[in-house]
């Protein structure tokens, strides 16, 4: 068979690049000087090209498409004959080994110039396109060794595929300040785009194996050593630098310019002190403590954000602060974090919390407040031991705590408004060893919650006077003692960020999943953050029903969906993106004032 020559020419007067066939010179199989692919404009300009603002070096004898870095891919086409370009004079080269000629440059035209496909032009257009070009330009000949036709089709389907792969991160010209706007178009591809990411194998098994690490050797709040390090030397890898400790264990990392606007991004590391019950692979390692409220995933999925981001880091114009937080669980460790310096120059911060309330693929949350207050309480009542035979010669004080924990529940059904949630619950009781002996003291403890600080307050009041007064009732003594540790306050999401919220998550993962959600009787310690700053908590979803009955948080038998991952990693990355975009006019007056934080 004889060999199938390619003819590649550049036509000035029509700005084209022509390539035929031997087989039949008169077909235009492909014409283009420049490209709109999806929205993304693929360019030749004398020194780079450029598709979705990402530059493509054209190095001296290097191919055309030898290695052309694109939204992050390399793409080699080495097989494919090569186009050379020559910086002395500025011309593409076609190389062939019987020999090469140059034929002249592409003309460089303002970037913003409409691009077009010509691929498909009418037959009338293409026959007078071809005469043109044969008065106007040098055709080179090319020969390339014999191919069968299915080679040759492969070869062609090679060359389109290069100009059809699409930008899977997200394109630079949506994460740039030097465009004075955004389209709603391109500001909704930054959720989907980062969701495509967070749902790669590479990302998830990341995320998998960092959780399923952190889960093995699960450790209490201020005791995070090991997870600490674990998240130092995570970041270490990434080129992310941070601050530590914060709290004890805590570490403040940050992805972007070291100027406004912050915004942060927060996950708890801590465990409970509970013996796991779930037998499978990954077990805790550790007797007597369990990661059983999801904290390891939390950790896991600001890890996979902060990959995903720091590829993006060049582009950020504003800075993204990743919180790692010691001590949720009843240690106040984001009061300690505020304290030492977290939450310096943040203008805003996002936090979630895996849920198997929802279904996976969704997210929950309000405006407003959308977890309570909270307070702990601890209480002794004394009164004179003896023989259960003979209670008489006795002060019994279990009978005063059983006076006392009914008592404590009228707080709730007889002062409390029905419309005004509060809570008070008794949680602990311990007194006495033995069957037939009445102990000298009774210790009970327990937690009250409510929404809003005032009813907080009357309920702490309130608790005091009960336990002391139902106490003396039954000839006891009673001292009340309040958690050293501060009350966590009502968690309240801001109003502005909530739109900003439903706008970015309705964008990544359709409008009806994204739920709305009553308030819910448990606290958090994010409360804190949002006493300071503007802040938002919600909840991504993970329940699965082919998975069975999933427990819910501080069980046992507590199991974490890992499919859900991808969503809270993403909706991290994206929000806190989004945030810096929409958010750059605003702390343009800002930068003068503001130090670095890197």
């Amino acid at each position: 068979m004889s060999p199938v020559a390619l003819l590649h020419h550049f036509n000035p007067p029509t700005q084209e690049i022509v390539s035929l066939t031997s087989a039949d010179p008169s077909r235009l199989l492909s014409s283009a000087k420049r490209s709109r692919l999806h929205g993304i404009g693929i360019g030749v300009d004398r020194l780079t090209s450029r598709c979705g603002g990402r530059k493509i070096a054209l190095n001296h004898w290097k191919s055309l498409w030898d290695r052309a870095d694109l939204a992050g891919r390399t793409i080699d086409a080495r097989r494919a004959p090569e186009t050379l370009y020559d910086p002395g004079t500025n011309e593409l080269k076609y190389v062939h080994e019987r020999g090469s000629e140059l034929v002249p440059g592409f003309t460089d035209r303002e970037e913003e110039e409409e691009l077009l496909w010509e691929g498909k032009r009418k037959e009338k257009k293409k026959g007078k396109k071809q005469e043109k070009g044969k008065k106007n330009s040098k055709i080179i000949s090319i020969s390339t060794p014999s191919l069968s036709e299915p080679q040759l089709n492969g070869y062609l389907e090679m060359v389109l595929l290069l100009l059809l792969i699409p930008c899977v991160l997200i394109p630079r010209s949506c994460l740039c300040s030097s465009r004075p706007g955004l389209t709603p178009e391109e500001l909704a591809q930054i959720p989907v785009g980062f969701l495509s990411l967070a749902q790669k194998p590479e990302i998830m098994d990341y995320m998998v194996s960092i959780r399923r690490r952190i889960h093995e050797y699960p450790e209490l709040g201020f005791e995070e050593f090991e997870t600490s390090k674990l998240v130092r030397s995570e970041l270490d890898r990434m080129g992310i630098q941070y601050k530590h400790p914060l709290a004890v264990t805590g570490v403040v990392g940050y992805i972007g310019t070291g100027k406004p606007p912050f915004v942060a991004i927060r996950a708890d590391m801590d465990a409970l002190a509970m013996e796991e019950n779930v037998e499978w692979e990954h077990k805790s390692k550790v007797p007597g403590k369990m990661h059983a409220c999801g904290h390891d995933g939390h950790v896991a999925m600001l890890l996979g954000a902060a990959k995903l981001l720091q590829g993006q880091r060049d582009q950020l114009q504003g800075t993204v602060v990743l919180v790692f937080q010691p001590a949720e669980e009843g240690g106040a460790g984001a009061k300690k974090m505020i304290d030492d310096g977290a939450l310096e120059n943040v203008n805003a911060i996002f936090g979630l919390h895996l849920s198997v309330r929802f279904p996976i693929g969704a997210v929950a949350t309000r405006p407003g407040p959308i977890m309570a207050a909270s307070g702990f309480f601890e209480a002794i009542i004394s009164g004179k031991g003896g023989h259960a035979a003979i209670p008489q010669h006795t002060i019994d004080p279990i009978v005063a705590a059983s006076n006392v924990i009914v008592s404590l529940q009228h707080l709730i059904s007889r002062e409390a408004d029905p419309l005004d949630s509060q809570v008070v619950t008794v949680a602990k009781i311990e007194g006495g060893g033995s069957f037939n002996v009445i102990p000298d003291s009774v210790t009970i403890g327990g937690t009250f919650r409510a929404f809003s600080t005032d009813s907080l307050i009357q309920l702490k009041r309130r608790i005091e006077e009960v336990i002391t007064r139902q106490a003396s009732v039954q000839r006891c003594n009673a001292t009340v003692s309040f958690s050293a540790k501060p009350f966590y306050p009502v968690t309240a999401n801001d109003k502005a960020l909530h739109e900003h919220f439903k706008s970015v998550a309705q964008d990544m993962l359709a409008p009806h999943k994204v739920l709305g959600m009553e308030p819910l009787m448990g606290s958090e310690d994010f409360s804190f953050y949002t006493e300071v700053i503007p802040g938002y908590f919600y909840f991504v979803g993970m329940e699965d029903k082919s998975l069975g009955k999933m427990e819910f948080g501080h069980s046992p038998y507590y199991r974490l969906n890992e499919d859900a991952l991808p969503y809270g990693t993403a909706l991290h990355a994206a929000l806190a993106t989004r945030y810096i975009l929409e958010n750059q006019q605003k702390s343009d007056a800002a930068k003068g004032s503001s130090h670095d934080e890197l």
